[in-house]
């Protein structure tokens, strides 16, 4: 008589108690976690938003963006307009120029934790803003129509290492001295 059924038995008997031990405990709990307040999160809701002023050229940094690999668009970030709100959103007013002259000039804001974008607004001929009526949050896939927003998100506006925003200034600064490494120690 083997006794190879009565062993697997056993062993599966051992694997499912421990199992229901565990389950009945609660996923990842254990005695220490009593003390912690654990909370459901609320909700994320936008905060309010109002139209930046026009940008002036002395306030704009310029940043490169690969994809543009014929270097035809300059893309440039209004240092004055860059904010990051209550809501986690930074919102900037980002201007890209062509060659020939043209300029298209929009307010626009990231969701870093969303990976995500909304123009809010866009510039016109009378350097004033027109808003739009229903912006909506849209993906940011890293194609071409949305290749400077994929820049902005990894190398200039959100941590690395957690899906929020850094801090204004450290930002700014990684405009100015074009260091948008990821492992930059000193950046955030």
């Amino acid at each position: 008589m083997s006794s190879r059924p009565f062993y697997q038995m056993f062993l599966l008997s051992l694997v499912l108690s421990f199992s229901t031990a565990l389950w009945a405990k609660g996923p990842f709990l254990d005695e220490y976690d009593e003390d912690l307040d654990i909370k459901d999160p609320e909700a994320w809701k936008e905060g309010a938003v109002t139209l930046p002023a026009y940008p002036r050229d002395d306030d704009l940094l310029e940043f490169p963006v690969e994809e543009d690999t014929g270097a035809k668009l300059r893309y440039l970030i209004d240092s004055k307009t860059l904010s990051i709100g209550d809501d986690g959103i930074v919102r900037y007013v980002l201007v890209i120029r062509a060659k020939q002259g043209a300029k298209n000039v929009v307010f626009e804001g990231i969701h870093c934790s969303a990976r995500e974008y909304k123009t809010y607004a866009f510039g016109t001929g009378k350097e004033t803003f027109h808003s739009l009526r229903k912006p909506a949050w849209k993906p940011i896939r890293g194609n071409d129509r949305t290749a400077y927003h994929q820049r902005l998100v990894d190398h200039y506006l959100c941590h690395a290492e957690y899906p929020m925003a850094r801090e204004r200034q450290n930002i700014i600064d990684a405009f100015k001295y074009q260091d948008s490494t990821r492992d930059c120690t000193l950046c955030d």
